[in-house]
């Protein structure tokens, strides 16, 4: 991709989401005047990683780093996690939340086709079924409407993903710590002063980077995944 395409498309993406923010701002903006608070809550859900967007990368093996690779395959898994926030006094409609949730977005048995720099011809590139462990801590932007029964809500934040990959052939581990996006919306239900229901909608995006270790090749790749959660809360 020449530099002044991705330019072009970081300040496009900017564009939008200030335009959204914008959006949220106006929609929340309304709310009556409410009391500070602060919510406890847990969640459980099903996270379905989305097909790679092909810039995958491999090093190691013969293969020198930054040598590209066909898509990466993850599998759909479950997420359980926690979030912590408050909504202030003085602008009941915006808050900030912290979460932590896990998952196990295993990449799946495939083979890849690298493609060397050069000359050289293209080579298939057999990965084994590897686990992989995901604990992603988030900090986020929060918006609501309050005032009723059912409550929408979202967030928008900058997390932390902590991935550790194991392959149980050679019993190897390698791990990736990197800063990602971290993106929700949802509807929750108050059963009462204190007691809430949720539904709602998460995007993650992260760029995860495994070193190479002995009979593995190392790779960095993209991964992008929708997460549809339910839970509840607990609010004071």
């Amino acid at each position: 991709m020449k530099p002044r395409d991705w330019n072009d498309r970081m300040c496009h993406g900017d564009r939008c989401l200030l335009f959204w923010l914008l959006c949220v701002i106006a929609f929340f903006g309304f709310a009556p005047s409410l009391r500070a608070e602060t919510y406890v809550a847990g969640e459980f859900g099903l996270v379905l990683p989305q097909k790679n967007d092909g810039n995958v990368e491999v090093s190691g093996g013969g293969f020198p780093p930054g040598t590209p690779a066909s898509n990466l395959v993850f599998k759909n898994t479950f997420l359980g996690g926690a979030r912590l926030g408050h909504y202030f006094e003085s602008t009941p409609w915006f808050g900030l939340s912290t979460e932590v949730f896990y998952s196990t977005p295993n990449i799946k048995q495939q083979t890849l086709l690298v493609s060397p720099p050069g000359s050289a011809p293209s080579q298939n590139v057999a990965i084994q079924g590897q686990s992989n462990q995901l604990v992603t801590w988030a900090t986020n932007l929060e918006f609501r409407r309050p005032g009723g029964k059912f409550e929408p809500y979202g967030g928008v934040g900058v997390g932390v993903f902590f991935a550790r990959l194991h392959d149980g052939l050679t019993d190897t581990s390698r791990s990736s710590t990197s800063p990602g996006l971290n993106i929700y919306a949802g509807g929750r239900y108050r059963f009462t002063e204190h007691l809430s229901a949720f539904a709602e909608w998460k995007f993650n995006y992260v760029r995860f980077d495994f070193d190479p270790a002995p009979n593995l090749v190392g790779f960095s790749t993209n991964y992008a995944a929708q997460i549809i959660a339910v839970g509840a809360g607990y609010h004071f």
